[in-house]
């Protein structure tokens, strides 16, 4: 027993020391890189294919990470970047391996195999394993599929709780998504057999939800169906099947149908969509009911083939009511929207839209609309029968939120006849009509009598300039006489006479006035103004009135406006240099009489009584005046016709002049919710005068603010004010605030809008003023701190700093550009200077294409007729930094680049911009001689004017030949105004044959008389002096016995080429450069000094030479 004892007592001890050799064998293997490396090589020389990886860190215990790791065999090869994968190694089980996490930063399978003439079918055929692998977590930034013919890619996967057990994968929950989509995946079971059967719950949605969906898909990668519920404004069902099998990319079929979708006034009822193909190419049909307005609801149909950015190709057929229509275009929407078509339509049917219309018509048209909304009319054409009278129609028009424009508009019906030429464009008017409509009712049915008239329209919106004469004759409406009416009227900045009159029956209105300005003296005169109506009585002037306005001089005559709802009584009106006497009273006064100082698009109802009598002797003014407002509103209206009213139901103002000075009391009331008070008291009428005033504002709803100031928009906020300023008139101490909280605006023309502002503006007892604000601009931020100085003096001033983080700063299609300001403005009666630093983080920059043959308009360039701006400029100056970001993308004019450096920009009075600095290019392409080239080598280097920096810049192209790979470029370089380009190769060959590689990527040897012409064009845009070198030799290779360049390089330059015919005929050709017109000369020589010369081109000769041989 004793010898069975300790032989157990030496098994224990040897099973245990086994087993903590075993644990330290594992943990060595587990828990150690040596360990980890060891594995890892094992399981690299046991796997068929090759696995390359970098450094890993980590272990096989706590989890490993690659930077990067391949594997490649021979039919395929995957990539993976950032990848991590752990194990849960205490849930470790037999036939049971759990994975912790999963994770890569990118994962692309390429495939190493050609593709197959057929494709061959796709199988996925998986032996059951003997083990079930599981996956609690995972992700991966972006996941490729790339085989010989196509590609396809997802990006942001995540997915959990998934399960390989045997050959079936079941996956709790994935999402991903691609472009503009998300999506997430429930319930997915798939089998890698067969054709792989596929089930799972999808769900979807378009970037801000705009469109959603949700459903099943069931089936296998041979024909996968599904079913979605599309929720959103265009809510609807889609079926259809998805085929994955032998492609990458998915082919789907699909029909899409709904109930009701809006757009606008317009409603698509039961419509349907049918088509299929793939993402960039598809083909479809759709159809649906259209109601519109009253109109009786009409089909429309047609087709649409297009990729994801654009429809190349769509047709509409409509068939209604009120005729058919037509039309065939294209649709872009990315990068940026754009539409246009030709579109006829027949049979249109006046009826439909107004009873008392009737005829037929046809009209086309060619229609366009850009990405800012600008909508193009060009070659509209009309013609049929209106009202039983011929009906023609003719002109381009251009619709836009600042411009409305008639080219050669013409209507004619009947005998009646309207032409329109021009409009409205960035507030310049220039329009002109011509209306001969001896018989209205052939225009209109309700219409009867004649109307004869013409007129021009000029200047600005604010100051037009206008000369018209209309004259309507028995006029009437449906049942509604209207009588006679004539208008004339002409006027300048110098003079404006107007004659009106009107009569029907027992109403006559009559009015004559005259204005002019001469020897320094505006004098005027309103002769007469009488509105006369039985029942209403007479509104006129008791005298004609009589004015006059003079240095240090005013006279006007006594006179009454009478009329039975107000009377404006003007007793006395002087002022003879420093004496002035003023007595007058308002009683009923209608508010429109104010619309002289107003701006043209301002309106103010309501009616005002008032009481004036004051006067001024010995520098003092004496007496009250007092105003009331009833009903007040302000109507702004707006170039659509529409118009906003801002309601002010409050305007009051009461004030006594007294030994000089002046006690009052003004409230102005806005509704909603705005009141402003002010009670002052000044001792005398002097700058220097003691000041005691108070003022109180409070308001939360200021939506007017945009239809009274356009230049803000959408401005919102609560401002609140408590302020007193007491001390000299010109320099008071201030106390209080005013505050701004929760604010918001959008400035239009930067298309930028600015949220959660909060300003505070602090009074301060030396008569200055703090201003502290802070506000979001487009998910960045910006912030103002500054203080205005001596606010109430001539010497006033403001330092303003200006900072930000990635705050947006313009947002319009060309010009979408994010800043981080860092700036200092300060301002006063001198001007402005700036400076400190401007960060770009990011832009994205895309000018348009100019057109051909457009020039820019010199700055000394004087246009007669018109008006100089007389205002002074805002002198300007000082140094800031420009810091150009990563993410700086300019694309104009055939280049597409990034932009990144740093400029230092200057402004001094009387220069214009300048900056000293350099920009370079990167990863940028350049389109020159019809080939899209790489930038090499892109520099600007600023030196003075922004305009003129020194440009260094290399593009090339590579060919590759038999004799290996030749490379081609152009070189940019010399000032900006003053280019030079030259083109080289690698290896070195002749000017000209490295401009044939260029330009059709062949020597000129190989080049064809067409394509020599096109070298020669080539070689005049290269600049005249390696032009003439280059068209020599290109000459010489095409058998002409002349091509070359003449002229100076000025106007009269031409690309010439000649040939003898033979011994006597000489045929010469030669195109302006610039002129862009061709001169063909032939020479025929009839003896040894007889020779006959005929040129044709803009001009046509025949010429006999005769030589004399000395």
């Amino acid at each position: 027993m004793q010898r069975i004892g300790k032989w157990l007592k030496r098994s224990l001890l040897l099973i245990i020391a086994l087993g903590v050799v075993l644990l330290a064998i594992v943990t060595l293997v587990l828990n150690t890189e040596s360990g980890t490396r060891w594995v890892l090589n094992r399981i690299g020389g046991a796997i068929p294919g090759e696995i390359v990886a970098d450094e890993f860190t980590g272990t096989l215990w706590s989890g490993l990470y690659f930077p990067r790791v391949s594997y490649i065999d021979d039919s395929q090869r995957i990539d993976a970047t950032e990848f991590g994968v752990s194990v849960n190694w205490p849930m470790l089980a037999a036939g049971r391996i759990p994975l912790r996490a999963v994770s890569a930063a990118s994962f692309k399978r390429t495939s190493l195999s050609p593709a197959p003439e057929p494709p061959e079918p796709l199988e996925v055929a998986m032996s059951p394993l003997p083990l079930s692998l599981s996956i609690a977590s995972g992700t991966i930034g972006r996941f490729d599929l790339v085989n010989a013919t196509s590609s396809f890619y997802l990006e942001d996967i995540s997915f959990a709780r998934a399960r390989l057990t045997g050959s079936t994968i079941r996956v709790a929950s994935l999402q991903a998504s691609r472009d503009s989509i998300d999506a997430s995946v429930s319930e997915f079971s798939m089998t890698l057999s067969g054709d792989v059967p596929i089930a799972a719950q999808l769900r979807w949605a378009l970037e801000d939800d705009f469109l959603s969906g949700a459903g099943k898909i069931q089936g296998s990668l041979a024909e996968l169906k599904f079913d979605q519920a599309i929720q959103g404004e265009y809510a609807s069902t889609a079926t259809g099947t998805i085929r994955l099998l032998n492609r990458i990319e998915p082919e789907v079929e699909a029909r899409v149908s709904w109930d009701r979708w809006v757009f606008g006034n317009a409603v698509l009822l039961n419509g349907e969509v049918d088509g299929g193909g793939l993402m960039d190419s598809y083909d479809t049909e759709y159809r649906a009911t259209v109601v519109v307005g009253d109109l009786e609801p009409f089909a429309i149909s047609g087709t649409a083939s297009g990729n994801t950015r654009e429809l190349t190709a769509y047709t509409a057929d409509v068939v209604a009511a009120i005729g058919n229509a037509n039309a065939k275009g294209q649709l872009t929407w990315s990068p940026a929207f754009s539409t246009s078509a030709l579109v006829l339509a027949s049979d249109i049917n006046p009826a439909e839209l107004r009873d008392e219309l009737s005829g037929r018509f046809d009209a086309t048209a060619e229609i366009s609309v850009d990405d800012v909304g600008v909508v193009t009319v060009r070659n509209l054409i009309a013609a049929g029968v209106l009202n039983d009278a011929m009906l023609n129609a003719s002109g381009d028009l251009v619709v836009a939120a600042d411009q409305q424009q008639c080219t050669g508009c013409l209507l004619s019906v009947g005998k009646n006849k309207l032409r329109i030429d021009g409009g409205l464009a960035k507030n310049a008017l220039a329009l002109s009509y011509s209306l001969n409509a001896p018989t209205l009712q052939e225009l209109w049915p309700d219409l009867e009598g004649a109307a004869v008239g013409g007129g021009k329209i000029s200047g600005t919106v604010e100051r037009p300039g206008i000369v018209t004469n209309i004259e309507l004759r028995d006029f009437a409406y449906q049942e509604t006489r209207i009588g006679a009416v004539t208008l004339q009227a002409e006027g300048s900045g110098e003079k404006l006479d107007v004659t009106a009159d009107w009569a029907y029956e027992t109403l006559t209105v009559s009015a004559q006035g005259t204005v002019a300005y001469q020897d320094e003296t505006l004098a005027g005169s309103i002769r007469r103004a009488t509105v006369r109506e039985q029942r209403a009585g007479e509104w006129s002037l008791a005298q004609a009135l009589a004015f006059s306005l003079a240095k240090n001089a005013i006279d006007v005559e006594q006179h009454n406006w009478t009329g039975a709802n107000g009377v404006l009584r003007v007793d006395t009106l002087t002022m003879q240099g420093d004496e002035v006497r003023l007595k007058a009273s308002l009683e009923e006064m209608p508010l429109q009489v104010a619309a002289t100082f107003l701006p043209s698009n301002f309106e103010l109802l309501g009616h005002a009584n008032a009481d004036v009598d004051i006067s001024r002797t010995a520098g003092q003014w004496s007496g009250p005046i007092l105003w009331r407002q009833v009903g007040t509103v302000l109507r702004v209206s707006e170039f659509n016709d529409e118009f906003t009213d801002v309601t002010i139901p409050r305007a009051e103002v009461d004030a006594m002049l007294i030994d000089g000075g002046v006690t009052a009391k003004a409230v102005l009331a806005i509704e909603p919710g705005v009141i402003g008070e002010l009670d002052f008291q000044l001792e005398a009428l002097a700058a220097d005068a003691p000041l005691n005033a108070n003022l109180k504002l409070q308001g939360e709803d200021w939506s007017w603010i945009s239809a009274v100031v356009p230049q803000i928009d959408r401005f919102g906020g609560a401002i609140s004010a408590a302020i007193n300023a007491s001390g000299p008139l010109n320099g008071p101490e201030f106390a209080g605030n005013l505050e701004w909280k929760d604010g918001s605006l959008t400035v239009p023309s930067l298309n930028v809008p600015i949220g959660d502002i909060n300003v505070v503006v602090a009074g301060a007892s030396n008569g200055d003023a703090t201003i502290t604000g802070a506000a979001k601009a487009g998910g960045g931020t910006l912030a103002l701190d500054g203080v205005f100085e001596n606010v109430m003096q001539a010497s006033r001033s403001v330092n303003l700093k200006v900072t930000g983080l990635d705050a947006e700063m313009v947002n319009w299609p060309e010009y979408h550009i994010w800043g981080s300001p860092n700036l200092e403005l300060v301002g006063n009666a001198d001007g402005w200077r700036f400076g400190g630093e401007l960060t770009v983080p990011k832009a994205e920059i895309a000018v348009r294409e100019v057109p051909v043959g457009a020039v820019s308009v010199s700055p000394d360039v004087v246009v007669l007729g018109e008006e100089a701006d007389e205002q002074r400029p805002t002198r300007i100056t000082g140094e800031a930094r420009l810091v150009l970001g990563d993410r700086v993308q300019f694309a104009a004019f055939g280049l597409d680049t990034r932009l990144t450096g740093s400029l230092t920009m200057q402004m001094v009075e009387d220069r214009p911009l300048s900056a000293e600095g350099r920009v370079t290019l990167v990863d940028g392409t350049f389109i020159a001689q019809g080939q899209r080239l790489k930038i090499e080598q892109g520099r600007l280097t600023f030196t003075g004017p922004l305009d003129d920096p020194i440009v260094d810049v290399r593009a090339e192209r590579s060919i590759e030949t038999f004799d290996g790979t030749i490379i081609a470029g152009i070189r940019l370089s010399g000032r900006a105004q003053n280019l030079s380009s030259t083109v080289y190769s690698t290896p070195t060959m002749s000017d000209a044959d490295a401009l044939s590689y260029l330009v059709i990527g062949r020597p000129l040897s190989q080049a064809t008389q067409s394509e020599g012409g096109e070298l020669s064009g080539a070689a005049v845009a290269l600049g005249l002096r390696q032009a003439t070198r280059i068209t020599d030799q290109i000459g010489q290779s095409l058998g002409l016995d002349e091509l070359a360049i003449a002229g100076d390089g000025g106007d009269s330059t031409a690309l010439v080429a000649g040939k003898q015919i033979n011994t006597r005929l000489y045929a010469r050709y030669a195109y302006g450069v610039f002129s862009r017109l061709g001169t063909l000369l032939l020479r025929y020589r009839l003896s040894r000094s007889l020779t006959l010369e005929a040129g044709a081109g803009e001009n046509q000769s025949i010429d006999v030479l005769y030589s004399i041989e000395k």
